[in-house]
């Protein structure tokens, strides 16, 4: 786009519109690289898990605030529950008090 084309435009103005296409091209990237770390993240969780499934023992992760945010499947036959009925929820919500 030249000046010559669009009378009125200066040239700060044209150097502004050059970097803005640019910096649009250059965000039309990033999806594509993200999906490539977004892969290579689930692929290395799916080695972990696959690794915790094998051990006699059972594994667990909590976040801050004590929910289960992953488990073997030591601890899915320890509980005799699924992944999807664990993840996300407290020890309390699985194995309730019994009120006195």
């Amino acid at each position: 786009m030249g000046n010559d084309d669009h009378p009125g435009v200066t040239p700060a103005h044209a150097s502004l519109q050059q970097s803005w296409e640019e910096r649009v091209h250059q965000l039309s990237e990033v999806p594509a690289g993200l999906r490539q770390v977004e892969e290579a993240l689930r692929e290395g969780w799916e080695l972990w898990q696959a690794m915790a499934d094998q051990l006699p023992d059972f594994i667990t992760f909590k976040d801050t605030e004590g929910r289960f945010q992953f488990m073997n499947r030591c601890f899915e036959r320890w509980v005799c529950l699924k992944r999807g009925e664990v993840i996300g929820k407290t020890v309390y919500d699985i194995f309730p008090c019994p009120r006195l």
